[in-house]
This record gives C-alpha cells, sequence and structure tokens, in this order.
C-alpha cells in the first residue's frame, strides 16, 4: 500500500472513531438527561432563549411612545430590522433544537436516534448559532452607536 493510500486508511478510521464516540457520548448523555437533550443543546436553547426574550424586549422599548412623540431615528429602524431578522433565526434554531430533543419518557433507543439527528443536523445548527452571533454583535454595535449619538453634546456648546 502506497503512503498516500495508508494516509488515506488511516484518516478514515479516525473519522470513523469520532463519529461514533460522539454519537456514543451523545446518547448517554441524552438517555440519562432529565431534558431529553445533550448538555450542549440544553445549553444552547437556555442562551438562544434569553437572547430572544431580551431581543423581543428591545424592540417592545424601541416601540414605546416617546415623551416628546419624535418617530423612531434611523439608528433606531436599522436596530428594530436586525432584531426582527434575529427573532426569526433564534426561533428557528429554538424550533431545530425541540426535535433534537427526546420525549419524557425516552429509551436507549429514542436517545441513539436523537444522538444520531443531532451529529447529522450539527453543520445546520452551527449555523444558525453562528447567524445568531452575528446578529448579537450588530445590534450591539448599533446600540453602541446609538447611544454614541444619545451622549454627544451639541455642537455650539464645542464652539465656545
Amino acid at each position: 500500500m502506497d503512503p498516500v493510500s495508508a494516509l488515506g486508511a488511516a484518516a478514515s478510521v479516525v473519522q470513523f472513531i469520532d463519529f461514533t464516540e460522539t454519537l456514543f457520548s451523545g446518547t448517554y448523555q441524552i438517555y440519562k438527561s432529565a431534558t431529553g437533550q445533550t448538555k450542549f443543546n440544553f445549553d444552547l436553547t437556555t442562551i438562544t432563549t434569553s437572547l430572544n426574550t431580551l431581543n423581543k424586549d428591545l424592540r417592545s422599548s424601541l416601540h414605546l411612545p416617546t415623551l416628546d412623540g419624535k418617530p423612531l431615528s434611523k439608528i433606531e429602524e436599522e436596530i428594530d430590522t436586525i432584531c426582527g431578522s434575529c427573532s426569526k433565526v433564534a426561533d428557528q434554531l429554538l424550533l431545530a433544537l425541540e426535535t433534537l430533543k427526546a420525549q419524557k419518557e425516552h429509551n436507549f433507543w429514542d436517545s441513539f436516534r436523537k444522538a444520531l439527528q443531532t451529529v447529522w443536523y450539527k453543520k445546520e445548527v452551527e449555523a444558525l448559532v453562528k447567524q445568531l452571533e452575528t446578529f448579537r454583535m450588530q445590534i450591539s454595535l448599533h446600540i453602541n452607536v446609538a447611544l454614541r449619538y444619545n451622549t454627544r453634546p451639541p455642537l455650539n456648546i464645542l464652539a465656545d
């Protein structure tokens, strides 16, 4: 066997061992879990739910009437738009995580099936997580810019 073929075979074996370890570890976590999820999925559900709640609260606060009756500024409209997109992605992720969750009375085979689905859909979940992270950073950036504009003194004070 030539060295390149041997390296390819070794890489395949390592990849299979990694897949198997991930699958059985996930099965065990789901089977022993009270929530029917792996620890990673449980933590991700908690974080996404929290982000979604904060996001909805932020959107609600943007639409509260102001004391002077002014409409939303351009930056506030952008925050609202980003928050809307963030909510949609968060809802998609929560739905995906719910489908990867075993039923209340889960047995070993149900846990195995859900662990297998978790491995299969890992890239899709990671893509949604990455999108949420991007939205979170954009919301933070826009809020910082909005705060900068709201706390900047008027220009005529600086002219003196």
